[in-house]
């Protein structure tokens, strides 16, 4: 798990000049997230959709429809690892137009 923070840490310091917390860093957070749901859903043979691709017309709150809601949560979860630091960057260039990123 450390090995994990501290790479999302360099990450996040390059990429958006962000400095991460030492515990509970909503950056770092969000990584995890998404990658853990990319490692669940990409393990072949999980869902009945891939067998039966007809299934991925049913709504998501008939029950026993758990897939429709997993894909859903893991979709926000990589929308929120790819807007969340962008957010942070673009918020506080409008705050401080003379900020300029560190090379």
């Amino acid at each position: 798990r450390s090995r994990h923070r501290a790479m999302g840490s360099v990450i996040m310091k390059v990429s958006y000049c962000i400095d991460v917390l030492e515990e509970d860093d909503p950056y770092v957070d969000a990584g995890e997230e998404a990658v853990r749901a990319a490692s669940e859903g990409l393990v072949p043979g999980k869902f009945l959709v891939e067998f039966f691709p007809f299934l991925r017309h049913i709504p998501p709150w008939i029950p026993g429809a758990s897939s429709p809601r997993l894909f859903q949560k893991w979709q926000a979860a990589g929308e929120r690892l790819k807007n969340f630091p962008y957010e942070y960057v673009q918020n506080s260039m409008v705050c401080d137009p003379a900020r300029s990123i560190k090379t």
